[in-house]
């Protein structure tokens, strides 16, 4: 389950499974005694339109993820995730997630305006994917099309992948982004079921490269049984993912070969007291995973 598809789950449905019932309802706000702290009068709202959460009494706020890290701050951020995963697969029906609005506003550097967000159907777009060996399919899974509108008025599209801060890596033949905060991305596999081994790369063309390669069965580099996955979006994001990363057994490094990926890779040995296998060696005459796909395959 996607980290954008957790954080559609309904904020005000799943308060209300916890067993917190709402006082009052103003427009799209709803209005809670707290989760997070005894009090006589309502505090927390909660925004049905935007799907966040924000607590007066403590001046801090957040999405599902964020609220779900505080009630259980024993709890890692794969456990976390993995507990929403469950969650929604077993108590929310689709029509009950958050659909994000189409002028939904995302915090950036260069306040960029998301103008709307839905299934990649741009045929640009799609014809980019196709250059990069990527099956369609995977792409339409795990991606989708973002128009956006920079403070100089320009309008631009791309490919999106949401990263567990909410922010998105954007890409298309032209450029490529970042919008709404530069963090980890993580993929759960197993219908929510926590596995010992997963696997990391460094960019989500990599990861798309892999799923491909897992369709089409190519033993050189995929693993046999699905993992979870964790993309960076950057190798400066390694020391990032070890929170997440230590949620497993055994690390499977699908990262670039060039020196900062095996610098990458490197780092995640010294820093982690789990085992760290470096996948590189399935494509060494490669420059990344996408690489091998888009050459390997013709």
């Amino acid at each position: 389950m996607t980290i954008d598809k957790i954080k559609d789950i309904s904020l005000v449905e799943y308060l209300t499974d916890l067993g917190y019932q709402s006082h009052k309802k103003i427009g799209s706000n709803y209005w809670f005694l707290s989760p997070l702290h005894k009090e006589e009068n309502p505090s927390f709202k909660v925004n049905s339109s935007t799907n966040l959460w924000y607590d007066f009494a403590l001046a801090r706020g957040g999405n599902i993820i964020n609220l779900v890290q505080l009630l259980n701050p024993d709890m890692t951020m794969h456990q976390v995730l993995v507990a929403l995963s469950n969650y929604s697969e077993t108590n929310q029906s689709p029509q009950q997630s958050y659909q994000p609005l189409s002028d939904q506003r995302i915090s950036h550097e260069d306040d960029t305006k998301i103008d709307c967000i839905k299934p990649i159907t741009n045929c640009y777009l799609l014809a980019y994917i196709y250059s990069r060996n990527i099956n369609v399919n995977v792409a339409l899974k795990y991606c989708q099309e973002v128009h956006y509108t920079l403070t100089s008025g320009k309008t631009y599209y791309g490919i999106a992948f949401f990263n567990i801060c909410g922010g998105m890596e954007v890409r298309n033949k032209y450029a490529k982004r970042c919008i709404g905060g530069k963090d980890i991305s993580l993929i759960l596999q197993t219908n929510g079921q926590q596995t010992m081994e997963c696997c990391v790369f460094e960019g989500f063309f990599d990861f798309l490269a892999y799923e491909t390669a897992r369709l089409q069965h190519d033993e050189l580099l995929t693993m046999p049984l699905p993992m979870d996955c964790i993309i960076l979006n950057s190798v400066s994001n390694v020391m990032k993912a070890l929170e997440v990363l230590n949620g497993y057994d055994i690390i499977h490094c699908y990262l670039d070969n060039d020196a900062a990926g095996r610098k990458a890779t490197e780092k995640l040995k010294d820093a982690l007291n789990r085992e760290v296998r470096d996948q590189s060696v399935r494509y060494p005459d490669y420059n990344d995973v996408n690489d091998y796909l888009s050459k390997h395959s013709r």
